[in-house]
């Protein structure tokens, strides 16, 4: 990024190869109508911080850089969908404390930024399709297990082959 430039940014996970295979594996066990996202995308969004310039990136680095959270296992229990933005998507059924705690965390730091954090509930999950018609509900008899050791920040990107760029990236406490 310029100085002048700007970019739509957030907060994420990204799984490490070993867990977005198996989450590739299940999107294309349960395949429904719709377009399948890049692999290199799926990614599970703690905070989605919009267009952003220079300085307000400058801050929220800043910022995150000064948070401690801890460790933690996400299992992926669950692929449902989502009408409105006509999505399929997975994630857990009930999301560990630490991962809320995280959430949270980042917002109210965030907040010194000039951020303004959503006002609706958090909904974790990973989204594999978009552009979906309908989909019935499924608990996955094998959940995906997920330890979760890093955080990350991105910007959308027009690069070929994905639409994320990884800007940058910080370690969960053991």
């Amino acid at each position: 990024m310029t100085e002048s430039s700007s970019a739509s940014l957030f907060l994420a996970l990204k799984p490490p190869a070993d867990v977005r295979s198996k989450i590739l594996a299940v999107a294309h066990q349960y395949a429904v109508d719709g377009r399948l996202h890049q692999p290199q995308d799926l990614h599970l969004t703690l905070v989605f911080l919009g267009m952003s310039d220079t300085q307000t990136v400058t801050c929220y680095k800043k910022t995150i850089g000064k948070l401690s959270a801890m460790c933690f296992t996400l299992n992926l229990d669950v692929m449902d969908f989502w009408s409105k933005p006509a999505i399929q998507w997975c994630g857990p059924s009930k999301p560990p404390d630490a991962l809320q705690q995280l959430h949270h965390g980042l917002n109210r730091r965030l907040v010194k930024c000039g951020f303004q954090p959503e006002s609706r509930a958090y909904r974790p999950h990973v989204t594999l399709r978009r552009k979906v018609r309908s989909f019935q509900s499924v608990r996955l008899q094998q959940p995906i297990e997920w330890r979760v050791e890093h955080f990350h920040l991105f910007a959308t990107s027009r690069a070929a082959g994905s639409r994320y760029h990884l800007l940058e990236s910080w370690q969960l406490s053991a």
